[in-house]
């Protein structure tokens, strides 16, 4: 199976979905392309050329340590994604779907962070289902520091597909390691402390959440015109390791019914 992981920014994908691109990569040996859109230093670190290279080069150890080789680091402007017209992001996106037609497409939830709305709009508009469409299943990861600081008001992500991550949770930590450049002191959920809060807190809501939210069936939606099928999309998505340092990454899926 190939799988496209896009990114806004170098780490995004490893906060956000590590466990699971390990499991696509390393254990079930899927083709897997893991593409960060934007440069990722540009505004923070203005003019920093030895800057945007140590975090590239950060960004590719950490895909090496979920068992991904195919890391593309595109030159988009660091969070300036919506500066841009978005016919230009999407030509991005569908440039990457038309090379390695994936099967599957993972993309940032839209939360605060602008540059991930943007991206996700470029995502459901090159995973439309026209004819000739290989994507069949399109769904979003919550990288942290981001989605969970999102005003309640306007943050919809609420999962309803749960991955186990036992076996790569460790994967996800030594790839999250790689990158120096983003570690941040406590309280903020990008050091190894609060890492640890967290996972007291989820290990504490594991089985009532397991047990409160049930995948949605696939949707049988008919075919298209030139015999294509949407692709599969549910309300949202998380997944849990059962170790002690117990993990969780979610994912937000839409279903369009046909018309």
């Amino acid at each position: 199976m190939r799988v496209l992981v896009l990114a806004a920014h170098p780490d995004d994908e490893v906060l956000g979905m590590g466990g699971t691109i390990a499991l696509h990569a390393a254990v079930r040996g899927d083709e897997v392309r893991i593409v960060c859109l934007t440069d990722g230093s540009s505004t923070q670190y203005p003019g920093d050329a030895e800057r945007r290279e140590r975090k590239n080069e950060e960004a590719k150890r950490a895909a090496a340590a979920l068992g991904v080789s195919d890391y593309l680091h595109l030159d988009l402007p660091d969070m300036r994604l919506d500066t841009l017209p978005h016919v230009d992001v999407n030509r991005v996106v569908e440039e990457q779907v038309g090379a390695l037609r994936p099967e599957v497409v993972y993309t940032a939830h839209p939360d605060v962070n602008r540059d991930h709305r943007a991206m996700f709009d470029s995502v459901a508009v090159a995973t439309r289902p026209v004819p000739g469409q290989p994507v069949r299943r399109v769904l979003t990861y919550a990288p942290t520091s981001s989605t969970e600081w999102t005003p309640a008001a306007t943050n919809w992500f609420v999962p309803n597909w749960f991955v186990d991550i036992t076996e790569t949770l460790e994967r996800k930590l030594e790839a999250f390691a790689c990158f120096e450049t983003e570690h941040r002191a406590y309280p903020h959920p990008r050091n190894a402390r609060a890492a640890g809060a967290r996972r007291v807190l989820r290990r504490r809501r594991r089985l009532r959440v397991r047990r409160a939210v049930r995948p949605r069936p696939r949707s049988r939606a008919p075919l298209a015109a030139g015999g294509t099928r949407p692709p599969a999309y549910n309300r949202g998505a998380c997944e849990a390791s059962r170790s002690p340092r117990s993990s969780w990454r979610c994912s937000w899926r839409r279903r369009r019914r046909s018309r």
